[in-house]
């Protein structure tokens, strides 16, 4: 949850757009061609994004969904000289709040935890810009460590201590076409893995219990996008 967000040239938006274009929003538009001039001057356009998500654990031992979020992105798009024309470079932070969820462990032992996504460093990636159509084409890493934290098996705490998180931080690649028209929400989809975890358990190692729930590959993400604000002044 690295992040590439794709970026193209992008024409001013005129009075002879076709019938079948997206109606422009005039906000959007100018703050967008205020980032074009600024990128000649070697400023970046800051971005910030409302997020919402969910995530399904595809380990069998735990199959389950959990609601992600409201968190936020809040990002920098800006000219890169190593990158293709047209092509622009995005990095940001993704803030999320910690998640609670509620699994079957097994196939039938309840178990309920609070977990947490912490970004390890920038997400970066590229991005395109669609001025007429006020869109970006976005492919980004982010690098998030998972966390768990007050873990309760059938309702009776399970100690496995503050320290208790995958041993590297899990790559999730985001991508797709992303809207800027603040109240459209933009969907994207995307599969991850899940390291082990470390550092699980007060008085006994509980790291192969946690990772042998956990962990593994083909996990899914479902990242739900809405504008807050492009070309903030702040976040």
């Amino acid at each position: 949850m690295g992040i590439v967000i794709a970026a193209v040239a992008v024409p001013t938006l005129s009075a002879s757009a076709t019938a079948d274009q997206r109606p422009a929003t005039a906000k959007t538009q100018a703050a967008l061609q205020q980032g074009y001039a600024a990128f000649q001057q070697g400023v970046a356009l800051k971005v910030s994004f409302h997020v919402n998500g969910t995530t399904t654990i595809a380990n069998p031992n735990l199959q389950s969904d959990m609601d992600i979020g409201p968190g936020r992105f809040d990002g920098e798009i800006s000219e890169d000289p190593s990158l293709p024309p047209g092509t622009l470079r995005l990095e940001g932070d993704l803030t999320l709040p910690p998640s609670d969820g509620y699994f079957i462990a097994f196939g039938f032992m309840p178990v309920t935890t609070t977990t947490e996504f912490t970004q390890q460093r920038k997400a970066r990636g590229t991005a395109t810009l669609d001025l007429l159509n006020q869109t970006s084409h976005v492919d980004m890493t982010i690098p998030l460590r998972i966390r768990a934290r007050d873990a309760k098996q059938d309702g009776v705490p399970l100690a496995i201590g503050k320290n208790c998180g995958t041993a590297s931080g899990a790559a999730i690649r985001m991508a797709g076409d992303v809207s800027l028209v603040p109240g459209e929400e933009s969907v994207l989809e995307s599969t991850y893995a899940i390291p082990p975890f470390t550092g699980c358990g007060e008085k006994e190692n509980l790291d192969p219990l946690l990772t042998g729930l956990v962990a593994g590959p083909k996990n899914e993400l479902i990242t739900r996008l809405k504008v807050r604000c492009i070309g903030c002044l702040d976040y």
